[in-house]
């Protein structure tokens, strides 16, 4: 991510804590704005389900 980050690419589903990584990424194309939104269940369940890093 930060080769990424350093190059100017965006990422999503990804970060260097769960704030960034849960975000919304919004790109503006011609009159369009597109926004995604990547999440992947990696089993933690609730241990780490929906604490976000401060």
């Amino acid at each position: 991510m930060k080769i990424l980050k350093e190059n100017g690419i965006d990422y999503i589903g990804a970060g260097f804590n769960s704030r960034e990584a849960f975000s919304l990424k919004i790109k503006e194309i011609e009159d369009a704005k597109i926004g995604s939104l990547a999440y992947t269940n990696l089993g933690f369940g609730r241990k780490l389900g929906n604490r976000l890093d401060k």
